[in-house]
């Protein structure tokens, strides 16, 4: 479950439940999902259960500033 932890736009009861309880443990969980890439260095990549775009552009932003990681992004 990757959902960031501002809830303005959990409107599902599971995004209610995963909901991270604070600012430090959404960027923990970020970085340590970014750590995981950069360290597999995956030529592609594909994640689930995904709270939104916004989510998916802060993990890009993480790869690229932290690990000089650059993906193109693609969400459904």
């Amino acid at each position: 479950w990757f959902f960031d932890d501002y809830e303005g736009d959990n409107f599902s009861n599971v995004a209610k439940e995963q909901n991270p309880p604070s600012r430090e443990e959404w960027l923990w969980k970020r970085d340590a999902v970014a750590n995981a890439i950069a360290t597999l260095h995956p030529t592609i990549l594909a994640l689930q259960e995904v709270e939104g775009r916004g989510v998916m552009l802060d993990l890009v932003k993480q790869l690229k500033e932290q690990h000089q990681l650059t993906y193109r992004l693609a969400f459904v």
